[in-house]
């Protein structure tokens, strides 16, 4: 009796772990999917949101309007109008739109975009208008430029196009850095780079023969080991992308 009593305890053991730890299928799973074309996010306290507003994702993780500040990472397009404006942060939720979207053109030279800048990163100057220019990388990414019209500028927001995975987003884009010290690394300094963010790096001009053989990421700058001795003004372009 006291044997059978401890194979039951066992096999009893062996079911829960199956169920606690997971197992392989032996029948169709009705699996719950998502299209990828919306997601939704907390809006920051004291915030009011526009139907139709590139949105941004600001320090706290919270939904702000987009404006011309590197420190927040644009995600998309408000499919609703939010007033949060006496709540706190996350007190309601927006919905998100990952598509492409028209907006108006920054006008000016080194601003405007033109059929020539298709493919090309565009920057938020604020929750409704794209320029060429990220003004000396002061604006964030708002996207890439899909196409061009008299009526605006479609911009690809879709969170694809942004990175290595639809879970990265580009926050940092078009950045240079350059060796000063001849000691085979270059170093870049920014108050947004975060240390779990991925940094895309190639290299620029270089006096010698050079690679690029790592990448140290840290809050607040990237260092990017060489192969060798690249020279002074060994400069590094590079691209930093964020998990969202």
């Amino acid at each position: 009796m006291k044997k059978a009593s401890w194979i039951i305890t066992i096999m009893l053991a062996i079911v829960i772990a199956g169920i606690a730890f997971g197992a392989a299928l032996t029948a169709d799973r009705a699996t719950p999917r998502r299209d990828g074309a919306t997601i939704n996010v907390g809006v920051a306290a004291t915030t009011k949101i526009y139907a139709g507003a590139m949105i941004a994702i600001n320090a706290s993780e919270y939904a702000v309007p987009a404006a011309a500040s590197i420190a927040n990472a644009v995600i998309g397009r408000a499919e609703e109008y939010v007033d949060n404006s006496a709540g706190t942060d996350g007190a309601k939720t927006i919905t998100i739109g990952t598509g492409i979207y028209r907006y108006a053109n920054h006008s000016g030279i080194g601003n405007a975009i033109s059929d020539n800048d298709i493919g090309k990163p565009c920057y938020a100057l604020d929750d409704q208008t794209v320029s060429l220019s990220s003004s000396d990388s002061t604006r964030p990414i708002a996207g890439r430029v899909f196409d061009v019209e008299s009526a605006g500028v479609w911009v690809d927001m879709r969170r694809s196009e942004y990175g290595p995975s639809p879970a990265y987003v580009v926050v940092f884009a078009n950045a240079t850095a350059y060796e000063n010290d001849s000691d085979g690394q270059v170093i870049a300094t920014h108050p947004i780079i975060k240390s779990t963010d991925r940094v895309v790096a190639s290299m620029g001009n270089a006096t010698a023969s050079v690679f690029i053989n790592g990448t140290v990421v840290a809050d607040g700058s990237a260092t990017f080991g060489l192969s060798g001795n690249g020279g002074v003004g060994t400069q590094i372009n590079f691209e930093v992308l964020r998990a969202k």
